[in-house]
């Protein structure tokens, strides 16, 4: 009978050690772009207006007319991404936002703009951490609680090169914790005018789509050899 027992217990810690040795690596990188869900921007000269679905979106600070006085004013932009499609217990090694400027768009939204001065046109991308719709959001009902950050650098007057943004940190947030309400791009200097940031939404139709926004993930899932 001990020497059952005996036995039983070597099965017992052999199928326990082939059970911790069992994953042997990950797959081969995978790379998807996956579609904006929402997206918006919020206007600080008009804060109650809804900008949902309009086809071109600009983070900025600019003059307006007020009301026959003119004055400096912020706009932001809202993106989201429905990150829940990748595979349960993708391990994510980059994820790439990449915005895209409409070049056949009009006038102020078709390039973007640095001729004040300040630091330039260089922005701010943030985690948002709390729920906005995209049909209803304005600037006063904007999201707040941002949990982390990231910045784009100036970008120049007259460039119409796209806004590439490395969320890599956020996206794995997002994975870990659950927790998606995407991100908020910002003027990084607000203390100037004349400087804005423009992407086409995905609303946008301009050329069969292409300016529509994007997330590039990378990743890879687990490997498990169970002969060892």
């Amino acid at each position: 009978m001990k020497k059952l027992h005996f036995l039983v217990a070597i099965v017992i810690a052999t199928f326990a050690t082939s059970q911790v040795n069992a994953q042997a690596g990950s797959s081969a990188p995978i790379t998807v772009c996956l579609p904006a869900t929402q997206d918006a921007m919020i206007h600080e000269w008009v804060p109650t207006t809804n900008y949902g679905t309009n086809p071109l979106l600009s983070s900025s600070r600019w003059t307006y007319d007020a009301g026959g006085g003119s004055g400096f004013y912020t706009t932001k932009v809202l993106h989201q991404f429905d990150v829940s499609t990748l595979p349960v217990g993708a391990i994510i090694t980059s994820a790439i936002m990449k915005l895209h400027v409409d070049v056949t768009a009009i006038a102020a939204y078709n390039q973007h703009y640095d001729l004040g001065g300040g630091t330039g046109n260089g922005a701010t991308v943030q985690q948002v951490g709390s729920s906005w719709s995209e049909s209803a959001v304005t600037w006063l009902t904007a999201p707040t609680g941002f949990i982390s950050s990231t910045t784009i650098p100036s970008m120049g007057n007259g460039s119409t090169a796209d806004v590439i943004v490395d969320v890599t940190t956020m996206v794995q947030n997002m994975i870990s914790t659950g927790i998606n309400n995407g991100f908020m791009t910002s003027m990084t200097d607000n203390s100037d005018y004349y400087h804005s940031l423009v992407f086409g939404s995905r609303e946008n139709t301009s050329a069969g789509g292409i300016y529509k926004p994007e997330l590039c993930v990378t990743y890879s899932t687990p490997c498990y050899d169970w002969s060892t």
